[in-house]
């Protein structure tokens, strides 16, 4: 008797699976194909192949070798495209029996805390506003490269009359410099437009130094804590044991995580 093996789009809105036309004996080894159809889906990710299509069955890597056994289908996997991690990478650290269209959900809720609390992964767009401000900037995130600042200069007509802007300039890179590892910008009072102190509004828009792994290691922890919080855990790996929380304790150690992100927000010295 053989047996076969079927590749499903499972939402898929674009491009093909595989085909297999292998009538495989019971017990044969098996080669995962990979996503060589383009399939495609908006917003999403192609991540794998699972025997369900929820994802909680078994995930099989494109080249994955495995022994067929009876009549299967593999679904394949999607993540969302602008995610660190994955309900399936989110497997390897809690066992749930939730969905990954579930897991996805805690996994963008997570994401979007660390970005409005840090700031987008890849770039930041920052504004400081101060009527008294410094030589100094102190940007959320410890700055890698400037990719444009803006500055406007607003002040009181006679010391006591109604407030006036000057034309925003777009600076140089000689009237700035960054210093202190990234996590300051220094106004300079030489270069194409010299100043001692920053202007009153500055719109920076810059490329700040990797935190990846330490923000992928916060997104596996704060989901897992989600997980534990939510009916269908089984159970929890991280740590060793299960998590039991109350409302005050999870919060709390969310905080804790999130704090070992760091943040370097100060507006201005």
């Amino acid at each position: 008797m053989s047996v076969s093996l079927t590749y499903h789009r499972n939402g898929a809105t674009g491009g093909s699976v595989p085909v297999d036309a292998t009538a495989y004996t019971a017990g044969a080894s098996v080669t995962v194909q990979g996503n060589g159809g383009a399939l495609n889906l908006a917003g999403y990710t192609f991540a794998g192949w699972n025997t369900a299509a929820d994802g909680t069955g078994t995930t099989y890597a494109p080249g994955a070798v495995f022994a067929i056994s009876a009549d299967t289908t593999l679904y394949a996997i999607w993540s969302s495209a602008s995610s660190l991690i994955t309900p399936t990478g989110l497997r390897a650290h809690v066992s749930t029996g939730m969905t990954d269209v579930a897991l996805q959900e805690i996994i963008d809720a997570e994401e979007q805390e660390i970005v409005s609390r840090f700031g987008a992964h890849a770039s930041q767009v920052e504004t400081f506003e101060e009527e008294i401000p410094g030589d100094y900037l102190f940007p959320k995130r410890p700055v890698l490269s400037v990719t444009s600042i803006v500055e406007t200069v607003i002040y009181r007509d006679n010391f006591i009359g109604d407030w006036c802007e000057e034309t925003p300039v777009t600076l140089a890179a000689s009237d700035y410099e960054i210093v202190a590892g990234g996590k300051q910008i220094r106004r300079l009072g030489t270069g194409a437009h010299p100043r001692e102190d920053w202007g009153q509004r500055v719109v920076m828009i810059y490329v700040p130094i990797a935190d990846t792994a330490k923000r992928v290691k916060a997104l596996y922890d704060l989901c897992s804590l989600a997980v534990s919080s939510k009916p269908g855990l089984k159970s929890e790996s991280i740590g060793g044991g299960e998590y039991s929380y109350t409302a005050a304790d999870l919060e709390a150690e969310r905080e804790k995580i999130l704090a070992r992100l760091g943040t370097n927000q100060r507006s201005f010295a």
